[in-house]
C-alpha cells in the first residue's frame, strides 16, 4: 500500500483504535472537515449526528437515506427464528430483551415529549473540553497526496454563516447534524497540491460511540434468523446497504502543515474550503506565510465496524429460486 499522508493517518487511527475482538474496521474521511463547537454535543445533537451508516460504496463518509435507528426498529421488530430448538429460544429472548432495552433509551428532549430520539452517547462524555483526550500525530517528509477542495461561493457563504453566528442564536442555530448533512452534498472541484509537505501535525481525538439501545448480538452472534418475505443479505445490498456501522468519531484541532507552498497551491488555498479532510474555513498563515494552521475543532472522520450479512437466513417459505 502506498505510504502518503492520508494512508498513514488512516493506518495511525486504527492502530489506535482497534482491540482484542479483531474487529473488521476501516476509516472513513468526510469529503471535507466540519467545524463543532460544545454547544454542538449535547445528548440530543450527538445522537442525531450519529443515526446514521455509510454508502459502502464511497471512498468517503456517505450516509444512505435510512436512519439508523429506524432500520434497526424495522430488523429488530420483523425478525423471527428459522427452527424451534434451543439455539432459536436464546434468539427469542434475546430479541424480547431487545426490544425492552429500545424503549428504555427511547427518550424525550426538553423541549417536550412529542421530540423523542434514541440517545447515544459519547465516550468519553467530557472528550471536548478535557485535555488529557486530546493526543499528538505529526508526520515528516511524507509523500503528499492531499487535494486541494473548492466549493461554489454559495457554498462557503452557507458554511462561514454558520461559523460566525453569535452564542445568542440558541434557538435557531443550525445543528450539527443539519450543517454536516449540507455539507456532504455539496460538490468540490478537486485539485493536487503540488507541494512537498515536511511536516503536519494536529492534536486528535477518538470518540466512541456507545449505543446502549442497539443489540449488537442480533447482527454479531445469532446466525439462526430470517426476515419474512426477505432473502438472506437482503438488507446488505441495493438501496438499504446496511454493511457497516460508525463506532467512533475522528476530531482534530490544532491543525498545522508547514511548506514552502508553491505559488499555485497558494493560490488555490486562497479560496478552498479544505485540504484533503482537514477544514480550512477559518484558517490562519504563519511563520512568514509557510505554515498554514486551524485551530478550530472538526470532524474529519468516522470509524466503522462491517457488518455480517443480514439477514443471515432467508425466509424458509421463498422458493429456492429467490433465495
Amino acid at each position: 500500500m502506498e505510504n502518503n499522508i492520508i494512508e498513514n493517518f488512516k493506518n495511525f487511527i486504527l492502530s489506535k483504535y482497534k482491540n482484542s475482538q479483531e474487529e473488521d474496521l476501516k476509516v472513513l474521511f468526510e469529503g471535507f472537515g466540519h467545524h463543532i463547537t460544545e454547544d454542538d454535543v449535547t445528548d440530543y445533537d450527538f445522537s442525531m449526528l450519529v443515526n446514521s451508516y455509510p454508502n459502502s460504496k464511497s471512498d468517503v463518509y456517505q450516509k444512505n437515506f435510512q436512519k439508523l435507528d429506524s432500520l434497526y426498529r424495522i430488523i429488530l421488530n420483523s425478525c423471527k427464528p428459522t427452527q424451534n430448538n434451543g439455539d432459536n429460544t436464546s434468539f427469542t429472548r434475546m430479541k424480547t430483551t431487545a426490544l425492552r432495552i429500545l424503549e428504555t433509551y427511547n427518550i424525550a428532549r426538553n423541549e417536550g415529549i412529542a421530540d423523542l430520539y434514541l440517545k447515544t452517547e459519547a465516550i468519553p462524555s467530557n472528550w471536548f473540553t478535557n485535555n488529557k483526550y486530546w493526543l499528538n500525530y505529526s508526520i515528516d517528509n511524507i509523500k503528499n497526496n492531499l487535494k486541494i477542495k473548492i466549493i461554489s461561493d454559495s457554498n462557503l457563504k452557507k458554511i462561514q454563516s454558520r461559523e460566525l453566528k453569535t452564542p445568542l442564536r440558541m434557538s435557531s442555530r443550525v445543528k450539527i447534524e443539519e450543517s454536516v448533512n449540507q455539507g456532504r452534498l455539496m460538490s468540490t472541484k478537486m485539485i493536487k497540491s503540488t507541494t512537498a509537505i515536511p511536516n503536519l501535525s494536529l492534536k486528535y481525538c477518538i470518540v466512541d460511540i456507545d449505543r446502549k439501545w442497539l443489540t449488537t448480538s442480533l447482527f454479531t452472534y445469532f446466525k439462526n434468523w430470517y426476515v419474512p418475505k426477505k432473502r438472506k443479505g437482503a438488507f446488505s445490498i441495493d438501496s438499504i446497504d446496511f454493511q457497516y456501522i460508525p463506532v467512533a468519531m475522528i476530531v482534530i484541532r490544532k491543525l498545522q502543515i508547514n511548506a514552502a507552498w508553491s505559488k499555485e497551491d497558494l493560490q488555490n488555498i486562497s479560496k478552498a474550503v479544505s485540504i484533503g479532510p482537514f477544514s480550512l474555513i477559518k484558517s490562519e498563515w504563519s511563520n512568514n506565510g509557510t505554515r498554514l494552521q486551524n485551530e478550530n475543532t472538526q470532524i474529519i472522520g468516522w470509524i466503522c465496524s462491517k457488518l455480517p450479512q443480514i439477514p443471515p437466513q432467508s425466509d424458509p417459505s421463498l422458493s429456492p429460486n429467490n433465495i
